[in-house]
């Protein structure tokens, strides 16, 4: 594997420091010992837990995640109705495992460059506002590995910024990858995707020409 796709991504793109480490996981390597690609994806946010049968199941379920929002981005603006409010359902129970409820964290105050600063804000500290020790955040109910939450926290970012339809399959290799434009659908950098999706759009190309052409002459023909 390309070394270069497990590191952490400069947002040149839009949504990518999102959706490039969740593809990646998705994608899983199997043939690597578990170890040392879960050690790959630490750079990338996605602190792994666990074992590779864990992970495996994790993935399966932030899978089931994922393709029941981009059915639910793709009936959006039907008229079925029906079918919409179906997408709909399916994606929430597969997020209902996922509850969490507030929480308070107390930060803890080091010493730097002749200062105070929290180490979880890293922002200078004020004796005077002891509240600034103390961090809002969410608390996970039920046991779930970090690289899971992690996923959920990206998928949660990539809706936020309109960028969920972003995250697709590779039309060459049928892996997960994240489209660095709304139209790609190759994925970025492998050659071998290139020449195969090049091999595709050809052989789709003369198809339709063929077609085209056959429909012209029976036209012609019939008229």
């Amino acid at each position: 594997m390309n070394d270069a796709s497990k590191q952490l991504p400069t947002p040149r793109y839009f949504g990518e420091e999102f959706g490039t480490p969740l593809a990646t996981w998705l994608n899983g390597e199997e043939q690597e010992a578990w170890g040392e690609w879960a050690r790959s994806l630490e750079p990338m946010g996605f602190h792994m837990q666990g074992n590779a049968a864990i992970d495996r199941k994790a993935r399966a379920r932030i899978t089931k995640v994922v393709e029941g929002l981009l059915e639910l981005s793709r009936s959006i603006g039907l008229v079925d109705e029906k079918r919409l409010r179906a997408a709909e359902a399916s994606v929430n129970r597969s997020l209902e495992i996922y509850g969490s409820h507030p929480s308070i964290l107390r930060d803890e105050v080091a010493r730097r460059d002749g200062g105070l600063i929290s180490t979880i804000n890293r922002k200078p500290y004020n004796p005077e506002n002891p509240s600034s020790l103390l961090v809002w955040t969410d608390k996970q109910i039920g046991k779930y590995p970090f690289q899971e939450l992690a996923a959920i926290k990206a998928i949660r970012e990539l809706i936020r910024l309109t960028a969920l339809e972003r995250l697709r399959k590779c039309l060459a290799c049928g892996r997960w990858m994240f489209a660095r434009r709304p139209r790609a659908k190759l994925c970025p950098g492998r050659e071998e995707c290139e020449r195969k999706g090049k091999a595709i759009y050809y052989k789709t190309v003369f198809k339709k020409k063929k077609r085209d052409n056959e429909d012209y002459k029976a036209r012609r023909v019939n008229g």
